[in-house]
């Protein structure tokens, strides 16, 4: 995954370069968001498994295309372990299996670059919080509580289309080194 990060950022950077050499007039977008968004999160942990992942998000954007956005996401996390022994005379095995909640708040600044059609390409980096919380059964119903807390550096990439109060984002966020989230959203602009 690291390996890409370069290329792809620089991919990134040349588009979104790209598209604002065509820029419109953008005093009409100065102004406060809203959004939804949802879409597949994904756990490069194989144990864990990402479900009904959803977010909303605020934000400011000022009129060159610059913004500041909150988003808080939240997905229910899945854990299943399977593991086995070889003693030598026997295989002992067992399952681990647990349920919880993955929540990340972060803040990020960013950056759209639109074309004159109202399309644009998206970047963001901030800083985000992660909380993971897991209750985890054995195979004899013994349950132990999990919980973990990080805070680190999140980017992503997206693009999108806006109309004059409404705009439909679609976006690719590393949220951490084994989480990404694929998602398309909803923003409303007052």
């Amino acid at each position: 995954m690291k390996n890409i990060l370069l290329p792809l950022s620089l991919t990134a950077i040349t588009t979104v370069a790209s598209f604002a050499q065509a820029d419109q007039p953008a005093s009409s977008r100065e102004g406060f968001y809203l959004g939804v968004k949802t879409g597949d999160m994904s756990s490069d942990i194989d144990e864990i498994d990402m479900e009904s992942p959803k977010a909303f998000l605020l934000g400011w954007e000022f009129d060159n295309g610059f913004a500041i956005e909150y988003e808080h996401s939240e997905a229910d996390a899945e854990y299943e372990h399977l593991w086995s022994v070889d003693l030598g005379f026997t295989t002992v095995s067992g399952t681990h299996s647990g349920e919880g909640d993955f929540e990340t708040d972060a803040l990020y600044g960013v950056y759209r670059a639109y074309n004159e059609s109202g399309f644009f390409m998206k970047l963001k980096a901030g800083i985000l919080n992660e909380d993971i919380s897991l209750t985890v059964t054995d195979e004899d119903g013994d349950t132990v509580n999990s919980n973990e807390d990080d805070l680190g550096f999140s980017a992503g990439i997206g693009v999108g289309y806006r109309s004059d109060r409404f705009s439909l984002e679609a976006e690719y966020t590393i949220i951490e080194e084994d989480v990404q989230f694929l998602s398309i959203g909803l923003n409303a602009h007052f």
